[in-house]
């Protein structure tokens, strides 16, 4: 059945289960590192196997570190200690990648066309590269767009949130 589905699914209608993008190997945006939340991620379970690191994201990263601005330094060094931390961390397997991708100048350009080479998602913060990324045919894992999932419901209908709700007044 399965074999057949992989032959005629796509023409049919039909195609055979997806993985997760989450099963894939995972390259990190500079996005990811800076906000550093990743570590929790990790941390709680929601994150694990292989994270790619790549030799522009770690070289955007010394850039920022290297800056004279007070605000892009501390992004850097946050972004570097970060991926420091991570390569500690259990659950993960941190694999720095050396390749470069010639004749394509954007960090961002370069992140879509090794997660393309390597058959990885790619995990990011930023909408608007998750967005182009997609379009490419790259998985992407959006940290952004799963904070800002709709909350749980209850069996009634009802939205669970963290706000505070007025019972009755008085």
């Amino acid at each position: 059945r399965d074999s057949m589905i992989g032959m005629f699914g796509a023409k049919a209608g039909m195609a055979p289960p997806s993985s997760a993008a989450a099963a894939y190997p995972k390259i990190i945006d500079t996005s990811v590192a800076i906000d550093g939340r990743i570590v929790d991620v990790v941390r709680a379970g929601f994150l694990h196997g292989q994270i790619l690191l790549t030799a522009p994201v770690i070289g955007e990263l010394q850039g920022f570190a290297d800056a004279g601005d007070d605000l892009r330094r501390g992004k850097g060094r946050r972004g570097l200690e970060v991926l420091e931390t991570l390569k500690r961390e259990s659950g993960v397997e941190v694999v720095v990648l050396d390749d470069t991708v010639p004749g394509v100048p954007e960090v961002d350009a370069k992140l879509v066309r090794l997660a393309i080479d390597r058959d990885a998602a790619l995990l990011t913060l930023d909408t608007n590269l998750a967005k182009a990324a997609g379009i490419a045919g790259v998985r992407v894992l959006n940290l952004h767009a799963r904070a800002l999932a709709p909350l749980a419901h209850d069996r009634g209908g009802r939205r669970f949130s963290d706000e505070p709700c007025l019972l009755r007044q008085g």
